[in-house]
């Protein structure tokens, strides 16, 4: 098993999954936009995981797995900019939720359309 601050440096590589995505190049990085973080995990450890998400500013918005599956799709929405410093505390602060739970795990984030303007 790795060290938190192995896996963090791996979460926080530029060139890694978790540092950026397909459509990212397309955005100004210090506007504001809702941003939606998704983690899995174990079902006992669903409660302790979405208040540690909301501690941080996240919206629960959905878990579409039913309960008796083994592992738990949670996803979070908040609006933000995307500035390296807050991708870093994003990133940082999701793995802190995720790192010390058996079978867990920091899944993507994206950057979605606000339901307003569609």
């Amino acid at each position: 098993m790795s060290s938190f601050q192995e896996a963090l440096d791996r979460v926080l590589d530029p060139e890694g999954i978790y540092w950026t995505y397909a459509d990212e190049e397309d955005l100004t990085p210090s506007a504001e936009r809702t941003v939606q973080l998704r983690i899995d995990v174990p079902p006992q450890h669903v409660a302790a995981a979405v208040e540690a998400m909301e501690r941080d500013g996240w919206t629960f918005t959905e878990q579409p797995d039913e309960p008796c599956d083994p592992q738990q799709r949670i996803f979070f929405q908040r609006r933000q900019n995307l500035l390296p410093e807050t991708k870093v505390t994003m990133l940082t602060n999701a793995l802190r939720v995720v790192f010390p739970i058996e079978g867990a795990r920091l899944w993507t984030w994206i950057t979605v359309e606000d339901e307003d303007s569609a």
